[in-house]
């Protein structure tokens, strides 16, 4: 899970991107990187696969949500409590 503070800022996520105040950040790639190293790691460990699925969690006063990034779960900071 990585969290990324843009309180005051305005985050636009689609499909294949997340963009801060209109420039591109590569939080999808790095998250999916991620969460190959840590399946990986999990499943030499534990002997058997443990699949790790990235999670995003973003603040942000202006958080749109267009498309759902494959293999990356993207939410807002509010949506964790539910």
């Amino acid at each position: 899970m990585n969290t990324k503070n843009h309180l005051g800022g305005r985050v636009s996520v689609n499909a294949k991107a997340v963009y801060v105040n209109g420039t591109y950040q590569p939080y999808i790639a790095k998250s999916r990187a991620e969460g190959k190293r840590a399946t990986k790691l999990l499943s030499t460990a534990c002997g058997y696969v443990v699949a790790a699925r990235p999670l995003v969690v973003i603040m942000a006063n202006d958080l749109r949500i267009k498309g759902s990034p494959e293999g990356v779960n993207v939410i807002g900071r509010k949506q964790t409590s539910k």
